[in-house]
């Protein structure tokens, strides 16, 4: 209670201004969030989806203005080539040449230009540079990789050939053996690797070594040309040990297009 014949203060000068200050500062949060609604819906907040256009679960909804991914959107991921729409080429001498049993080389006696030893064995100067390493990155991962066949000339691989027919009978030779004109061997690309066990032999894909292959091969610049469960493609049965090298950047774009043999990559089936 006030103490009776002493004036009563209501409010102080001190008082008085914060209560000022206090009420300005409502009033310019109030136009402050007033203009900033406004603004929102002058620019477009999202619209809801059309109920007949679901959205894509791959593809981040266009918001008007940055195009990185925010919380709760997706990035679209990078799409894969489909195989199919490459032409094959024909001239022997390039990387990427399709030779099978369809596709022979021509001509058929071709002879590549820049050969290189590695070992007793020679393959272009490409390929047998990139085996180099590859060998060096499986010995690095404790596997003793080695060139087991490599160039073959056209006279070698008839030679070759005609001694499996008289030993296999023809249809089963020609399962395993190419003729002269139709063997990857003879462009100087292919590559047949062993590491000492099960050398040339479908066992070869158990061995570590083999297992190391089937999953760095492509890193190097090379595929393995005639999978398993692919012969009826390829005209050939599954060699594991069998490396075709097409350079690092097809070799690359082959892996993103899914193929499994180079026939489907060219889109030759």
């Amino acid at each position: 209670m006030p103490t009776a014949g002493r004036p009563i203060q209501v409010t102080g000068p001190s008082t008085f201004k914060r209560i000022v200050i206090g009420t300005c500062i409502v009033i310019i949060m109030t136009a402050i969030t007033v203009i900033a609604l406004k603004l929102g819906m002058r620019d477009g907040s999202p619209a809801s989806p059309n109920p007949g256009s679901p959205a894509s679960p791959t593809t981040a909804p266009s918001t008007g203005t940055s195009a990185e991914p925010t919380v709760g959107t997706f990035a679209a991921p990078k799409t894969t080539k489909a195989a199919g729409h490459r032409t094959a080429p024909t001239d022997p001498s390039d990387l990427g040449v399709l030779v099978n049993k369809e596709h022979p080389l021509r001509p058929s006696t071709y002879e590549p230009k820049d050969l290189a030893s590695l070992g007793d064995e020679k393959l272009r100067k490409q390929a047998a540079t990139a085996l180099r390493e590859l060998i060096a990155g499986a010995k690095e991962d404790g596997h003793a990789l080695m060139l087991v066949s490599g160039y073959r000339s056209a006279e070698r691989q008839e030679s070759l050939h005609q001694s499996y027919v008289e030993l296999n009978g023809k249809k089963k030779a020609e399962r395993f053996s190419a003729r002269a004109g139709q063997s990857e061997h003879q462009t100087g690309l292919a590559a047949d690797v062993g590491s000492g066990t099960c050398d040339v032999k479908k066992c070869f894909a158990n061995t570590y070594a083999g297992k190391w292959v089937a999953k760095h091969a492509h890193e190097y610049g090379f595929i393995v040309r005639y999978p398993k469960g692919q012969e009826k493609v390829t005209g050939y049965d599954y060699e594991p040990w069998h490396l075709r090298f097409l350079g690092r950047e097809v070799t690359e774009d082959y892996v993103a297009s899914g193929a499994k043999t180079l026939e489907a990559y060219y889109g030759i089936e």
